[in-house]
């Protein structure tokens, strides 16, 4: 039986969850779902993901790649992802080690 990402418990209805939330600009691609149970999906809302499993690493460090990628050929629209992925979120120990600073 498959198990909630974060809380590790089966036996509960799992939901898709965006590791980078939609909301903070994420894509809607397997490499950014992971499948979590109802109350774990609606603890961590919009907010980036605390856990620091590779998955969620990858998927938050591939998000700041795309932002910088972007940054080449429009700073502004750059720089208003930098906005809408910052805006407001909790600082965990993964968002901490991978903070952007817009230039």
């Amino acid at each position: 039986m498959a198990k909630c990402h974060y809380c590790k418990q089966s036996g509960r209805k799992l939901n898709r969850d965006h590791i980078v939330p939609r909301a903070r600009a994420g894509v809607d691609e397997d490499s950014n779902i992971v499948y979590a149970c109802y109350p774990c999906n609606t603890r961590k809302g919009d907010d980036w993901p605390t856990c620091t499993c590779s998955k969620c690493t990858a998927a938050t460090e591939a998000h700041w790649a795309m932002i910088e990628s972007i940054r080449e050929w429009s700073p502004k629209w750059a720089d208003q992802l930098t906005w809408v992925a910052n805006n407001g979120r909790k600082k965990t120990p993964l968002t901490q080690q991978l903070t952007w600073h817009s230039t």
